[in-house]
């Protein structure tokens, strides 16, 4: 044993680090259609490779196409899947393509069975028959080896079938683009699907892990999800809650009864106006309600993946909003592109007033922008309306509430977790070079945790004017926070009120037309 002297003792501590949210995790429930994948099972940490999706799920099916859009968007998140074999007595949903006539002209007719990935543009030489054009079409979609349906042509009358059984063939659109002399179209919507996967339980498999959106293709049933999430929403000791995002083609008069029938503050369900017309049967965005809201579920976890690229998605006038992370869950919905989507023909959208009668009962909207050059969101809300008493409730009615309440509550959650692992408890003053807490401290720390919040953006902070009367947030803040200690359990009680930021959702100017001053 050798002499050191004097004896120097070191301890390294780690510091009280600030934390932030847990990785974000996207959940996909939808049919498959093969695959190696077993009916109900959890496929976990699915990556980019579409050929690993296409073996686990069927390269046709619907499951397999939400994932591949999804990628498209956002290639960081996590994405786990439950894929789900057609139903033993699954009806298939099915339409007609039927030319007739034979071309006097050269031309070509562009036919979408689905959305922009399923677009087959068929090209007639003049003399062509009814026939002819018919199996070109055939060829064109059997070649295709994503195509959702299967087709079959008799003299020009091309049957086409879903290829996945139950209601997702019925919201299958058929559009008709271009024209040839001689040549008449007739179209038949995708109709008469029926009977999907039994859901009751299908995500018991879930567990205790959490994820914060769930891209759900069974717009016939979404209480299974709505109620397991809405289950979650608030827990003892965990953080759990999630957004379910489920899409619906119907008529306006339908949508509105769908959406009050709803009241979930862990749904979105978005509505997409059915058409039928000589050349467009099925909804005016021409996509699959569950690509279409799996691509918008990617971009959203994306937009709260901190230093994550958000140029192509959100429109940011400042540098902080240009890229991923907390501050995002308040920024608006509204106006997220859909680059991947085919642009609604004029006449097919909703009036703005049926846009606000659908969000007012908890319908969201995609449609085409003013210039008729992108699809993009409406204001994004949940089919949460009320409260459990039925008065109106506006606190959870658009996602951005939602994100934004949730991610405070997180933040608050984790940040108390990490500063207080090994903490002692006491009624009276800290002790001094110990670990220790009381209602003070706390309050203060709750207090510090409420002004990061305000610098994420996601509460409001300091000085300012509401319905033009001047408001200290600061301090209405400190008279609704009580910091409660039970000296027998050890255990603090902090009631406390968020001053969430909101949504600029319009500017109204009165304009007065002067001559004199």
């Amino acid at each position: 044993m050798s002499i050191a002297k004097p004896e120097v003792n070191a301890s390294i501590i780690a510091d009280s680090n600030t934390v932030g949210l847990t990785a974000e995790r996207l959940l996909f429930v939808g049919s498959q259609n093969g695959g190696s994948a077993a009916s109900g099972a959890l496929t976990t940490n699915i990556g980019n490779d579409m050929t690993v999706v296409d073996a686990l799920f069927g390269t046709d099916s619907p499951i397999a196409a939400a994932i591949a859009r999804a990628r498209k968007v956002n290639g960081v998140t996590r994405f786990d899947a439950i894929g789900l074999d057609d139903a033993g007595g699954a009806t298939s949903a099915d339409g007609i393509v039927a030319f007739t006539g034979t071309a006097t002209e050269a031309g070509s007719i562009t036919v979408t069975i689905g959305g922009e990935d399923n677009e087959y543009i068929v090209a007639v030489a003049d003399t062509d028959t009814a026939t002819v054009i018919g199996a070109a079409l055939v060829a064109l979609i059997t070649a295709d080896a994503k195509a959702l349906v299967a087709p079959v042509n008799t003299t020009g009358s091309v049957a086409v079938t879903a290829k996945t059984g139950g209601l997702f063939g019925n919201d299958i659109a058929i559009t008709v683009d271009g024209s040839v002399a001689g040549v008449t179209i007739a179209l038949t919507a995708m109709a008469s699907g029926a009977t999907d996967p039994t859901l009751t339980g299908v995500l018991d498999v879930v567990g205790n892990q959490r994820y914060q959106g769930i891209a759900w293709q069974f717009s016939g049933d979404t209480d299974e999800v709505s109620d397991f999430l809405d289950a979650r929403f608030n827990v003892d000791n965990n953080v759990l809650d999630g957004v379910a995002f489920s899409g619906v083609v119907d008529t306006y008069a339908n949508l509105l009864v769908t959406g009050a029938a709803k009241n979930s503050k862990s749904l979105v369900l978005q509505g997409n106006k059915l058409i039928n017309s000589t050349t467009h049967k099925g909804g005016g965005v021409v996509e699959v309600p569950f690509t279409l809201i799996s691509e918008f579920a990617a971009i959203r976890a994306l937009r709260r993946t901190s230093g994550a690229t958000l140029s192509n998605f959100v429109i940011a006038r400042s540098q902080g909003d240009a890229f991923g992370g907390l501050h995002t869950n308040s920024k608006p919905y509204f106006n997220t592109p859909f680059f991947n989507t085919k642009v609604p023909d004029v006449g097919t959208s909703f009036t703005d007033v049926e846009i606000d009668a659908l969000q007012a009962v908890g319908i969201t909207v995609f449609d085409a922008n003013r210039a008729y050059n992108t699809v993009i969101a409406g204001r994004v809300v949940t089919t949460y309306t009320t409260d459990a008493a039925a008065n109106p409730d506006p606190t959870f009615t658009a996602l951005n509430f939602v994100d934004t309440a949730t991610a405070c509550r997180e933040y608050i959650v984790n940040n108390t977790r990490a500063q207080y692992p090994q903490y002692r408890a006491t009624g009276g003053a800290l002790i001094p070079n110990h670990d220790s807490a009381n209602e003070a401290s706390v309050a203060a720390f709750v207090s510090e945790k409420n002004a990061e919040l305000g610098e994420f953006a996601l509460v409001v902070t300091g000085v300012g004017t509401a319905n033009g009367v001047q408001v200290d947030y600061d301090k209405s803040f400190q008279e609704a926070l009580a910091v409660t200690l039970n000296t027998t359990t050890g255990a603090f009680t902090v009631s406390m009120k968020l001053f969430i930021v909101n949504q600029l959702t319009g500017i109204t100017y009165g304009i007065i037309v002067a001559f004199e001053v």
